[in-house]
């Protein structure tokens, strides 16, 4: 869908704001919407003692544009557009409390990692332009067997073309969906309010590296290095994460260390090229984890803020709707029998 013409780099090369609509955009496109509606109708509820609901509203909006503008790209520079813009958004609605330390400390954590990602997103950028000449990305698709058995100099050592387009891509997309080593920023990014925490950090934001390694996944096919760190280290972020939030007391930091896990998870399956699984198993996470931190945020509010689970309890009287709802989502992210999350798994 051609928007508008923007700039001509040279005689044959131009900037189009265009979009490109298919399985994979139309997908990530219909997760992002559909929780963000859900979250903005609890906003209204879990802001309506605060004076700054409009505020919190703009930003969650800025945010799904920006989202929508990234998996709806149909070149590169638009796609780094939309990743600079939701790293921005989102160091916005992490430091929503402006007057807290620990939120400003956390933003600015977050922000950090995301220009490293957003470097290694901008390498791939000219490391592609460089050769291609071009930023379309159906004409990667169409021109990327050309250049296989390239070879380019990195400090003086020869490294082979496609592996340091695809290295790019995985370093980009690691930190964006918090892998091992790159998830230092997702549990103390939980200090945003909670209808923040369950758009951008259980179904959304952490997607976009999922969406990257799906939309590039053409490259990793003649890559004979990179193709096997995805899952390796899908592996060992899935185990870590888990094993990280069984030690958890803090109820949101559990929460973020399981979305790491099935980070995790999903990184192994993009490795299979299976997509549609892919995406299956991202809309059974998105979803539930969505609802649990929904019914959180609730149990924030009826205990005044305090977060500790070891001296929670009893709380099944005053919340019956949110107990419900939150142990079918337990369930089904933890994949039991007889629930839809078993049957993804």
């Amino acid at each position: 869908i051609k928007l508008c013409s923007w700039v001509f780099l040279s005689l044959n090369v131009k900037i189009d704001y265009y979009f490109l609509i298919d399985t994979i955009s139309f997908s990530f496109i219909l997760l992002t919407t559909t929780i963000a509606l859900f979250v903005f109708i609890y906003a209204f509820s879990y802001f309506r003692y605060e004076p700054l609901v409009d505020r919190f509203l703009l930003f969650i909006l800025s945010f799904v544009i920006s989202m929508l503008f990234l998996v709806a790209s149909g070149n590169t520079i638009m796609l780094f557009l939309g990743w600079e813009l939701i790293g921005f958004t989102s160091f916005c609605l992490i430091n929503f409390w402006t007057t807290k330390t620990a939120t400003l400390k956390s933003a600015f954590k977050a922000f950090t990692f995301n220009k490293v990602s957003d470097f290694y997103m901008f390498m791939f950028l000219v490391g592609s332009y460089s050769v291609y000449y071009t930023f379309d990305i159906l004409a990667l698709n169409t021109q990327i067997y050309k250049y296989d058995y390239c070879v380019i100099y990195l400090f003086g050592t020869p490294v082979n073309y496609l592996e340091f387009l695809s290295l790019m891509i995985i370093g980009a997309a690691f930190i964006k969906s918090a892998q091992f080593g790159g998830h230092a920023w997702l549990p103390d990014s939980m200090e945003a309010p909670v209808p923040a925490s369950s758009l951008i950090h259980s179904a959304t934001l952490v997607s976009a590296g999922v969406y990257l390694i799906l939309r590039f996944n053409f490259i990793f096919d003649y890559t004979h290095f990179s193709k096997y760190i995805i899952p390796v280290v899908g592996s060992l972020t899935a185990a870590y994460g888990g094993v990280c939030a069984v030690a958890q007391s803090d109820i949101k930091k559990t929460l973020a260390y399981s979305t790491i896990s099935h980070c995790g998870f999903l990184m192994v399956l993009c490795a299979t090229e299976m997509n549609e699984f892919t995406i299956l198993y991202l809309y059974v996470h998105g979803f539930f984890k969505a609802g649990v931190f929904m019914c959180v945020g609730n149990v924030l509010r009826i205990t005044k803020g305090y977060q500790d689970t070891r001296k929670m309890g009893g709380l099944l009287k005053y919340l019956p709707f949110e107990y419900f709802c939150s142990v079918i989502g337990v369930l089904n992210l933890a994949g039991l029998p007889f629930t839809f999350g078993f049957f993804i798994k």
